[in-house]
Order: C-alpha cells, then sequence, then structure tokens
C-alpha cells in the first residue's frame, strides 16, 4: 500500500481540500488505488461490469458514466462526512452497476431483471466486503444510486438516435478529456 500523504500529494479525494477549491480531487481519486490488489479488485470487477453497460451505451458512453458516477460518489461520501483520504475507482464501477441495474428494472424484461439482479448482487457483494476492509461504502452507495438514475432515465435505444449525436459526442469528449487530464495531473504531482 501507498502512505495516505502520498495518495493526497497525487489527488486523494479529501473533503476539506475539495470545499477549499480542489474540486479536480473529485474525478483524480477515481484513479488512485492504495496498491496492487485493491487496482485488481477493480480491474476485475470492471471486466465484469463494464462489458454490459458497453453494449448497451457504446464504449466512449460507458468511460463518460464512469467518470460522472465517480465523481457524484465522491461528493455524495464528501458530503456524508469522509473523514479521510478517499481513492479508488470502486465509486465509478458501482456506478455502473447501477447504470446496469437502472436499465434492467425501466426493461422490466426476463433479460432485464435478470441483469438488475445480478448487478445487485455485484453491489451486495462490494458493500458488504467494504464494511469489512473499512472501504469507503459512502461512495459505493452513491456510485450505485447516481448509476441507477442514469440507467432507469437514459434509454439505450434513445440515447442512440441520430439527433443525440453531438450529445454522444460531448460526453465522450468529456469521458475521454477527464480521463487525459487526470493522468496528466497525476503524473505532474
Amino acid at each position: 500500500g501507498f502512505d495516505i500523504g502520498l495518495l493526497f500529494q497525487y489527488g486523494g479525494h479529501f473533503p476539506p481540500a475539495v470545499v477549499d477549491g480542489q474540486y479536480w480531487r473529485l474525478l483524480t481519486a477515481c484513479f488512485l488505488h492504495g496498491g496492487l490488489l485493491h487496482i485488481g479488485f477493480n480491474l476485475f470487477g470492471l471486466t465484469v461490469v463494464g462489458p454490459q453497460v458497453e453494449a448497451l451505451y457504446g464504449r466512449l458512453t460507458m468511460l463518460f458514466f464512469f467518470v460522472l458516477t465517480g465523481v457524484l460518489a465522491n461528493v455524495g461520501s464528501g458530503l456524508a462526512g469522509l473523514s479521510t483520504v478517499g481513492i479508488g475507482a470502486s465509486g465509478g464501477l458501482m456506478g455502473l452497476v447501477g447504470v446496469a441495474a437502472g436499465w434492467g428494472q425501466r426493461q422490466g424484461t426476463t433479460l432485464g431483471r435478470q441483469l438488475r439482479n445480478d448487478m445487485l448482487k455485484w453491489a451486495a457483494y462490494t458493500v458488504v466486503f467494504g464494511l469489512f476492509i473499512h472501504a469507503d461504502n459512502w461512495a459505493h452507495v452513491f456510485g450505485l444510486a447516481t448509476g441507477f438514475a442514469v440507467g432507469f432515465t437514459i434509454r439505450p435505444e434513445i440515447w442512440r438516435k441520430p439527433t443525440l449525436a453531438p450529445v454522444r459526442a460531448l460526453a465522450s469528449v468529456l469521458g475521454l478529456g477527464a480521463t487525459i487530464h487526470t493522468d496528466r495531473r497525476t503524473i505532474d504531482a
């Protein structure tokens, strides 16, 4: 693992710093991890959940949803009283879980309900595991909730309409731009 001061220096989410104007921490924290096991668990989860969201909305939209729900997970965690440095992709990952579950709930089909149920199991495992390792479960819950709202409200068939191409392009640019900017900021720190 890494020293908490080092994680803060490289952009970990720390609410007092965010309140002081360091808003970029809400994003950079999504790309920092405490060690190989931490990133390994998140990458494994992403390989299971990511392709399902990607199949519904597309690769770049999936990246945008990951970034959006990761940032909102950190906002929620800060509002809930995070008192240490928070890091990790699990808020955004839980956001993708929520997107898939929200889509499944709205679909109401057998396939939709099955996907929703599978995603809710992932969420339950993550929260229970988070309790044992003292993870930031507020980020998990807020990521899941915001992702569910996104998946429930944004229907893939509407999202893919030609008239929404500019919105999809903007979302793609924001997702990629945030990722590239975060990587540069982390390297420069």
